[in-house]
């Protein structure tokens, strides 16, 4: 799985926090979980297994401070990949 993590800093506050999940050959996308800060923000599980998935969360994190997103994917066949982003 590519898995890519993109935070920007929100003009009204906090971080605007995007996320990309392609499959590589061979794999599909079965679920997506999101941590900002070791709090879940996304559990989501894919009917049809897709190839691609993007979700944008909005204000989260703080700023200024610390923040850490996890985000943790599923393939069709339970095989996991993690990725993290930590910034201040």
């Amino acid at each position: 799985m590519k898995i890519d993590i993109k935070h920007t800093k929100n003009v009204l506050r906090d971080w605007d926090v995007d996320v990309t999940v392609n499959a590589e050959s061979g794999e599909k996308i079965s679920s997506v979980e999101i941590k900002v800060n070791d709090f879940p923000e996304v559990n989501e599980s894919q009917d049809d297994s897709v190839s691609s998935w993007e979700k944008q969360l909005t204000q989260k994190g703080q700023y200024p401070g610390d923040n850490k997103v996890v985000v943790t994917v599923f393939d069709q066949n339970g095989n996991s990949s993690v990725a993290k982003q930590q910034w201040s």
